[in-house]
This record gives C-alpha cells, sequence and structure tokens, in this order.
C-alpha cells in the first residue's frame, strides 16, 4: 500500500517520513515510540510505547527462532494484543513470551495491523538465551515414543544414556 524510508539516528531516536496517503494529508496510523524485549528469567517481557494511534487494531507479536530463521525472514506469530483505541496520548502496551522452549537467539517484532487491514512491523530486537546444556524430553508422561531437544555449544559432543523405570540401559 506505498512506500516507506526509515532513518536511524544517534543524537535523538528513530523517525519516520511517509507519503501522507491518497490524500497527502494522511498520517501513520501509530506513532511508536520504542520498543523492548527484556529477558526475565524463562520469560520475555516484550513492552512498546506509542504516542498516538488512528486506526489501528491490534499488535501481534511474532518471533523467529535463531539466526537462520531471522535471515529467511521466518517469523511467528506468538500473540496479540488489542489496540486501545484512536488516541494522541501516549500509550504503554506489554506481552510476556512464556514459551518454555527458549534457547539460543529469539528476535521479536511487531506487526502493526490497521483497521483496513493493511500493516507495518516495528524494529526487531533480540533476547540471547545463551545455556551450557539446554535439554527437554517429551512427552512426560509419555507412551513409549520421546522427543529428545538440546543445545550444545559449538564442538561440543552429547553423550546421552537412556535408562527405563527399573534401571536398565
Amino acid at each position: 500500500k506505498g512506500y516507506y524510508a526509515e532513518y536511524k539516528t544517534t543524537g535523538f531516536s528513530e523517525f519516520w517520513l511517509n507519503g501522507g496517503g491518497t490524500d497527502q494529508l494522511t498520517p501513520l496510523p501509530v506513532k511508536l515510540m520504542n520498543i523492548t524485549a527484556l529477558r526475565q528469567g524463562l520469560n520475555v517481557l516484550v513492552q512498546w510505547k506509542v504516542g498516538s494511534e488512528t486506526k489501528v487494531g491490534r499488535y501481534e507479536i511474532e518471533v523467529a527462532r535463531g539466526t537462520d530463521a531471522l535471515q529467511a525472514g521466518r517469523f511467528e506469530k506468538i500473540g496479540e494484543v488489542i489496540s486501545n483505541g484512536p488516541s494522541t496520548a501516549m500509550k504503554e502496551y506489554s506481552f510476556t513470551d512464556a514459551d518454555t522452549d527458549k534457547f539460543g537467539a529469539r528476535y521479536y517484532r511487531l506487526k502493526i495491523i490497521n483497521t483496513d487491514g493493511s500493516f507495518r512491523y516495528s524494529p526487531v530486537r533480540v533476547v540471547m538465551f545463551e545455556e551450557t546444556v539446554l535439554w527437554q524430553v517429551y512427552p512426560n508422561p509419555g507412551n513409549g515414543t520421546f522427543s529428545l531437544v538440546y543445545q550444545l555449544s559449538g564442538g561440543v559432543q552429547l553423550n546421552a544414556r537412556l535408562y527405563d523405570a527399573r534401571g536398565r540401559l
């Protein structure tokens, strides 16, 4: 639905230019002031502030799990927050990613969806989950078939042994 230019500055903040829509007088539907993604233990708190909103329907929170997913543009929706409606006052929103299977780099962004169906994306924010060894076995309890998910640092080898309930290898 058009083009935009994004500029980053070192002394002020981000600013955006647009063509003003089809009538050249229409402002962007939302003035995004900032977005942060902060690790809180095993959770990630995504927070954003808007300076004004008009015609914004909702904010979808998306994540790319790992650098490969980011580079391939594989973002997945993990939640959404409904807009509080039109306003020229500063508003704050937040979403907590409580997914239990976090490891490595996770890249977060907002998909800002307007009431007319158009959308744009926020800047991307990264949160690192560096664990020496992160592993998970599921389902538990299971039916005899289990999955093992693990992450190791580069060059490290995993040696695993599986024992039954009687302690047999």
